[in-house]
């Protein structure tokens, strides 16, 4: 009997042993996880948006638009595909106010978005398979900007650190700020919320991972009065 108590006891502390060890294991991999994500989305997309935040508006002209005679590469889907579209290059003047002359300014690249900084092509389209598509894609930016070609001006964004910095569409970009800063930080807080489950866990259970002796031997105590006392009514029920 005692043998048996024992082997349950430690049977129980092995089950738990290893709950513990998956759920410690489920928590490291939240929060490492969190913390190259955020590392990932820090360095780019949170510092572009932080970036874009400080760029002020403008008013800008085309100067000229053409496209370079270069093709550039692109992935498209969630396949391995790759393509290509046509490098489109957009100069603008660019002023701070609409009060100020933009012809005394110079000639600026002009960009789509703040994702598209630093890239030599002013557009970077929805990246199609088809070659044809994403060439159509382009020759249509191309057309919707040469139609400004006049003396009225159009909206501008510029950095008032860098003037060689414009774009055109200055978005604030919530729901991508909100997915960057959300999701890391809810890995990491399921990985704390696991490890403190695991921790208050382990504690309630300490103590009934422990094999006691006066546990079995109270055990073996009631199981012998109450075998006695079951043979002490049969030998009465026999004797009547």
């Amino acid at each position: 009997m005692k043998i048996r108590r024992v082997y349950e006891q430690l049977l129980k502390q092995e089950k738990r042993t290893v709950l513990r060890l998956k759920c410690l294991s489920g928590a490291t991999a939240f929060i490492v996880f969190s913390v190259f994500l955020m590392m990932f989305l820090g360095l780019d997309v949170v510092r572009k948006i932080a970036k874009g935040f400080s760029f002020e508006k403008g008013v800008c002209v085309v100067q000229e638009s053409s496209f370079t005679g270069g093709n550039v590469s692109c992935a498209c889907g969630m396949h391995t595909c790759c393509s290509k579209y046509p490098c489109l290059r957009v100069l603008v003047k660019m002023a701070a106010k609409s009060t100020e002359d933009v012809g005394t300014s110079q000639p600026a690249l002009l960009h789509n978005t703040i994702y598209d900084l630093g890239s030599e092509c002013t557009y970077g389209p929805p990246c199609q398979p088809n070659y044809s598509d994403n060439f159509a894609s382009v020759l249509k930016y191309k057309n919707s900007k040469e139609k400004r070609e006049n003396p009225e001006s159009f909206q501008c964004y510029f950095n008032p650190n860098d003037p060689t910095e414009v774009i055109l569409d200055k978005s604030a970009h919530e729901t991508l700020a909100f997915h960057a800063m959300f999701w890391p930080c809810s890995a990491f807080i399921t990985g704390l919320c696991i490890l403190l489950k695991t921790y208050y866990m382990r504690k309630a259970h300490k103590k009934q991972d422990v094999v006691r002796p006066q546990d079995i031997e109270l055990e073996e105590t009631l199981h012998t009065s109450n075998n006695n006392i079951c043979n002490y009514h049969l030998v009465k029920s026999y004797r009547q």
